[in-house]
């Protein structure tokens, strides 16, 4: 998994830091692993697995003021 994402992070041009998000983002395993892929520094946010949830309810809001 880790690889895959390299993969298709390395096709984007990344600067470091990767901010890193979803549940996933807790496993400091798997950080490294990205961050050992990557050769850049990839952080995370104690909250980033709500980072979905976030964005969507953000533009919600948007659209339900717009109607």
């Amino acid at each position: 998994m880790a690889r895959r994402s390299t993969n298709f992070i390395a096709r984007l041009s990344c600067e470091a830091p990767i901010l890193f998000t979803g549940g996933v983002s807790h496993c400091q395993r798997f950080t490294h692993m990205l961050e050992s892929h990557l050769g850049m520094p990839v952080q995370t946010h104690p909250d980033a697995q709500f980072a979905g949830a976030i964005g969507a309810a953000v533009i919600g809001q948007r659209q339900r003021k717009r109607a």
